[in-house]
Formats: structure tokens, C-alpha cells, sequence
């Protein structure tokens, strides 16, 4: 972006060359010829001034969605620590809150996999198996599932 604004000075200076030039001039033929030489010169300093402004805003805008990559971030570091993961069935895990964190919400698994993506994505009950001995569930936000052994601490799904 320095190069650029260089530029855009360095075509300003010679414009004003051309100018101081131009009004000693006499010669109509030359006074056209610096004219047009002035011009482009103008035109130019013009274009790589564009040039800059395009790039600074190219700049702020990545800047702001890193900024608010940042607080997502810091954001879902506060939350993840509330969560621990537990064993619900041979094989199959999940995220629990803490017995600490267990305030007012209601019991809830989060999916390992959107947890590992730092997104919190929710299981939900999709019912019993036909058998009526295991529950089997499906993230909402990634379509992941699970299934587990139904047992009568899970009444709180049905």
C-alpha cells in the first residue's frame, strides 16, 4: 500500500513539473503535447490512488472479521470449559456440563464432534429403537448420532 501511495505522489510531483513547464510555453503545438502528458499523469495518480483506498478497505475488512473470529473464540472458551466429556455407552461419548455448571439448564448432551469445531451443537432424542432397549440420538447442527442403552435415569428424555 506504501508503494502505491508512492506512486500516486510521484505522478502528483510530475504533473506539477509539467504544469510549472507548461506556463513558460509558447508553442501551441507543445502546450498540447504537455496536456495530454498532464492528463495521464493525472489519470494515473488517480487510478493508484484508487488503488490504495481499495487495498486499506481490503485491510479493515479483514481486520474486522478477524477481531470477531477473536470474541467467537474467547467466547466459546469460556463456554467449553463448562462441559467435560462422558462415556454414555460402549464407545459412544458425549459432552456433559459439569455437576457444578448444572445450575437451571436442562440435562443436555453436546456433540463431540461440533464441540471439537468449537460450535455447540446439541444432541437430540430421536426415540427409542423399535426393540424399546436403546435411544438413539442426532446432533441438530451437524447430523451426527449416537445410540444408547435406554435405561431408566434417561426418563428425562421421554
Amino acid at each position: 500500500m506504501m508503494g502505491t501511495i508512492g506512486g500516486a505522489l510521484a505522478s502528483i510531483n510530475a504533473a506539477r513539473d509539467i504544469a510549472m513547464t507548461m506556463i513558460g510555453l509558447r508553442d501551441t503545438e507543445l502546450l498540447q503535447t504537455k496536456t495530454i502528458e498532464l492528463n495521464g499523469l493525472i489519470l494515473q495518480a488517480l487510478g493508484e490512488a484508487i488503488e490504495a483506498r481499495q487495498s486499506e478497505a481490503t485491510q479493515i475488512n479483514r481486520i474486522g472479521a478477524l477481531e470477531a473470529e477473536i470474541t467467537r473464540l474467547k467466547a466459546w472458551g469460556a463456554e467449553r470449559d463448562n462441559y467435560e466429556m462422558k462415556q454414555i455407552d460402549r464407545g459412544a461419548v458425549v459432552y456433559m456440563l459439569k455437576p457444578d455448571k448444572r445450575s437451571t439448564e436442562p440435562p443436555h448432551w453436546l456433540c463431540p464432534t461440533c464441540y471439537g469445531k468449537g460450535e455447540k451443537g446439541f444432541f437430540q432424542s430421536q426415540g427409542r429403537t423399535k426393540d424399546n432397549q436403546n435411544q438413539s440420538f442426532k446432533c441438530g447442527t451437524c447430523g451426527a448420532t449416537t445410540t444408547t442403552h435406554w435405561h431408566e435415569q434417561m426418563r428425562w428424555l421421554d
